[in-house]
């Protein structure tokens, strides 16, 4: 998927709490690379076009962030709201089987908090 003719990810906040809750925040973000992506184009050197990272992106003079740094709803309410509800399940999966692996994978602990940022492609 494009958003616009540029190649993005979403960025997600995960709170994990104790052992073990978790919270997604509401706040997804869209981050979108800096060029458009042209389909068939194999410049693999054209880091602007392929790089959605806003690390990366912001090295860049054309970096925009109102344009760049965008909430999901920007992809339209519906979408959202489907694409929110499987961050939400595919975040609930992941934990859940990290914490069947035992705590060598993985280690909560009670009156702890850890906050993850999750990305999606």
């Amino acid at each position: 998927w494009l958003h616009e003719g540029r190649k993005f990810h979403l960025r997600v906040l995960l709170m994990c709490v104790g052992d073990l809750r978790a919270f997604v925040h509401e706040d997804v973000r869209v981050l979108v690379a800096t060029e458009p992506f042209k389909l068939g184009e194999h410049d693999c050197k054209n880091l602007l076009a392929l790089v959605s990272n806003m690390g990366a992106s912001r090295r860049s003079s054309m970096y925009d962030e109102g344009g760049q740094n965008l909430p999901l709803t920007a992809l339209g309410e519906d979408l959202a709201k489907r694409v929110f509800g499987e961050v939400v399940e595919v975040l609930g999966t992941t934990l859940a089987r990290l914490r069947t692996a035992g705590r060598r994978q993985f280690f909560t602990m009670p009156n702890c908090w850890e906050l993850f940022g999750a990305d999606f492609l």
